[in-house]
């Protein structure tokens, strides 16, 4: 049976960029601005050093937002590891792989590049430079 908006709104149903849970990102809040989003496993040193890229350029590019996910961790760990290396913008815990399996990400980092609206630009498989984040982010418009 199909539900009308009127129907939806009954049931208690609310926009999903209008649900507000403490503690948790949404794909609204990043889709703001251009975006550089890392999908990375915890341990692995490369895909970690991605995340310390994003740290020292955010600052610097105030127009984009950095953003990470990584996968299958429990929240505390993932908090303990975004604490010991000073990480400032959002991380995700994707706890059952959800993300990892909707996207089909096999290689860490993954890196997405995505206009404000969440289009994706571009996406890479390896870790990244300074000098090729910024570029990313020129191509995005967030440079």
């Amino acid at each position: 049976m199909k539900q009308t908006r009127k129907q939806s709104s009954q049931l208690g149903a609310e926009p999903a960029c209008q649900v507000r849970v403490p503690g948790s990102i949404t794909s609204c809040a990043l889709s703001r601005k251009p975006l550089v989003l890392s999908v990375i496993v915890p341990g692995a040193k490369k895909c970690e050093g991605q995340l310390d890229v994003f740290q020292r350029m955010a600052a610097s590019h105030p127009r984009a937002q950095f953003a990470a996910v990584v996968s299958g961790g429990k929240h505390k760990k993932v908090a303990a590891l975004t604490r010991q290396h000073g990480w400032t913008f959002p991380v995700a815990v994707d706890r059952d792989l959800s993300v990892f399996n909707l996207y089909r990400v096999a290689v860490c980092p993954t890196t997405v590049f995505a206009f404000p609206g969440g289009k994706v630009q571009s996406t890479s498989i390896k870790p990244l430079s300074e000098a090729q984040v910024a570029a990313g982010l020129r191509a995005v418009g967030g440079a």
